[in-house]
């Protein structure tokens, strides 16, 4: 697991949700990965590999990751801790504000503590990040639905199709 976080596998929390059936499974997933972040945020002496520059900071890619998997890790449904989750993501995203990945983790989130306004917010903000991805669009025009936002799910649908809708 510490290997995928330090290699910034965003599929990490896919690959080991499987496990959180078990209670027991669930319980040591969380144990490790609360102490493997707190490791990360200790004072390193001179190692500096996993780092990449953000403007004038140096932000730590394995803690990026660590807590987007913590993130994911409370939001789940046997957990549903969305405060934990929200401030996990939300330190993640003052980090590297750019990942895309991080700003579809805030959105499910946000849907899942019920402020669906925000989530439908965040899901564009991503859609815009990356206005090549299908798969974004789509998730985009489901949040947009998901609050009557019909006219705006219809633009942001057909930017992938061959008509163009126009209101």
């Amino acid at each position: 697991m510490q290997r995928l976080l330090t290699k910034g596998v965003p599929s990490t929390f896919a690959n080991l949700k499987a496990l959180y059936g078990d209670a027991a499974k669930l319980k040591t997933i969380e144990e490790l990965v609360e102490a493997f972040l707190k490791s990360q945020k200790e004072p390193k002496s001179g190692e500096e590999d996993s780092t990449l520059t953000n403007g004038d900071k140096k932000v730590d890619e394995t803690l990026v990751w660590t807590l987007y998997y913590l993130s994911q890790h409370y939001n789940h449904w046997r957990i549903r801790d969305t405060e934990k989750a929200l401030g996990y993501i939300r330190e993640a995203l003052e980090l590297s504000p750019d990942k895309v990945e991080l700003r579809l983790g805030l959105a499910r989130i946000l849907k899942h503590a019920g402020d669906l306004q925000t989530a439908m917010e965040e899901m564009d903000t991503a859609r815009q990040k990356d206005p090549s991805d299908r798969f974004i669009n789509t998730k985009c025009a489901k949040y947009q639905l998901r609050n009557d936002k019909s006219e705006e799910a219809l633009k942001t649908m057909s930017l992938f199709t061959r008509v163009r809708f126009s209101s």
